[in-house]
Parts: structure tokens; C-alpha cells; sequence
């Protein structure tokens, strides 16, 4: 596949997910393998931590879906290069517990093969999002 054709494939979920397509989502990838945001946000934010096979991904979604609003969701920027695109991202979510907005800018790695997403790596600062999940 074309760094293009990758980068149409991502900016297709990323369309999906700030949609709330979730369930469609699967239809763009085959092994699932999810890093979101791993490490010390993991014991406080749902949907953040390492998922693996649809069932993980079905945990994320329900995670996120489950307690968020999203406000904002734009992508700022995306590159491919030899199987993989980075896309940087600018979201404002409220939590839906709290009533606590945050913003998060972050960047995620994707890697497709065979036209179809295998992995997402996200990395960024989950301080914001520590905060707004605490009642």
C-alpha cells in the first residue's frame, strides 16, 4: 500500500471514531493491538492502558464512550512514511461523571498492513485527563 492509501485509511477511522461510528471501526482493522496512553494514567482513566483483539477495543470504546463527551476532535497534522502514520490530534473531552473539561494534544502511531490498521500507539500528557476523571 501507498504512504496515501495509509493515510486515507487513518484519517477514515479517525472520521469514524469522532463520529462515534465505534462499532465500524473494526471494519478498518484486523490484528487489534491498542497502546492508549499506557502508564500512570492507566489506574484512573477507563480507557487508557494496553488492549489487545476486538474485546480489548470493545473495552476501550466502552470505557471512553462511557463516561466521555467529546467537544473538540481535529487533527492538525498526519504523515506516513513505510507502513505507518503519525497523525497529531487536539481534543476537548468533558467527563461525563465530573462535569470537568479537558483538552489533550496528542499524537498517535498507527501501522497498517494489508490496507488494515493492526496497531495505535498514543503518547501525550494524560495530566489534564487525571484531573478531570478525580471527583
Amino acid at each position: 500500500m501507498t504512504d496515501e492509501s495509509n493515510m486515507a485509511r487513518v484519517r477514515e477511522f479517525l472520521t469514524r471514531f469522532k463520529a462515534g461510528e465505534y462499532e465500524r471501526l473494526h471494519e478498518l482493522q484486523s490484528r487489534i493491538d491498542w497502546d492508549i496512553f499506557p502508564g500512570a494514567a492507566e489506574p484512573y482513566v477507563p480507557w487508557m492502558g494496553h488492549f489487545e483483539g476486538r474485546e480489548g477495543a470493545d473495552a476501550c470504546i466502552e470505557g471512553f464512550a462511557g463516561t466521555l463527551t467529546t467537544e473538540q476532535f481535529d487533527i492538525t497534522k498526519l504523515f506516513a512514511d513505510s507502513g505507518e502514520v503519525a497523525a497529531f490530534i487536539r481534543a476537548i473531552w468533558v467527563v461525563k461523571s465530573t462535569g470537568k473539561s479537558f483538552r489533550l494534544d496528542f499524537f498517535a502511531v498507527f501501522t497498517v498492513q494489508d490496507d488494515k490498521i493492526v496497531s495505535i500507539r498514543e503518547y501525550g500528557d494524560t495530566a489534564a485527563a487525571i484531573e478531570a476523571y478525580r471527583t
